[in-house]
């Protein structure tokens, strides 16, 4: 009889740990590139500009927010996206919007003939690449995961992904950092190895009227 009683309570607890590892939740998926092109109204960023020798420049800053979840026609094709705005970034409404494994940018809306390039290709990983659109032509390279240090938050990024973006032809270099969840943290320029600058996060905030 205590023979049973020992093959019952083996018998729960193996039941019961099977319960909790089908109750765990799902692992992060760090390939997905939505896990670094974080856009939506909860939060606002703000960038400083970067100079030559990639100085920061303190007082010249802009912020990143969504606007609002949009429906825009691209190329005769109706994309479900956000409409975004860099306020005192110079420039106009931006509208984002993902197409399968692909984040594509639209600078400005109110420039139809500036067709939207691709931002981030799925998978992120190490060695990955991917070819821009015509018009635009641009390569990109994944180099790899690496921390990133911005002096303007005095903090560092960890595993971010390096995207090198280059343009055939000409001589400017851009590298990217995203870091998953917190979004592009910096944009930098080279021309002949030179930093002829770009701008880096300086902090990230809960958007006040994100209700």
């Amino acid at each position: 009889m205590r023979q049973w009683l020992v093959i019952i309570s083996v018998l729960l607890v193996f039941s019961f740990v099977l319960q909790c590892d089908k109750e765990k939740p799902p692992e992060i998926d760090f390939e997905d590139p939505g896990r670094y092109y974080l856009i939506n109204q909860e939060y606002t960023w703000t960038y400083a500009r970067l100079g030559l020798q990639c100085i920061v420049s303190e007082d010249d800053t802009f912020v990143v927010t969504a606007q609002k979840r949009a429906t825009r026609v691209v190329e005769g094709v109706s994309q479900n996206g956000w409409d975004i705005v860099a306020v005192t970034g110079g420039g106009g409404t931006g509208f984002v919007y993902r197409v399968a494994d692909t984040i594509f940018y639209w600078a400005d809306v109110s420039l139809p003939q500036v067709l939207p390039y691709k931002v981030l290709v799925g998978p992120i990983a190490d060695r990955g690449h991917w070819t821009d659109r015509p018009r635009h032509e641009y390569e990109y390279d994944i180099e790899g995961f690496e921390d990133y240090y911005s002096a303007a938050a005095n903090h560092t990024y960890k595993a971010c992904a390096k995207v090198k973006r280059i343009d055939p032809g000409q001589s400017k270099v851009q590298y990217t950092w995203w870091a998953a969840p917190e979004a592009k943290v910096a944009e930098v320029y080279y021309e002949s190895a030179q930093c002829t600058g770009g701008w880096q996060l300086k902090r990230r905030d809960t958007n006040p009227e994100y209700p």
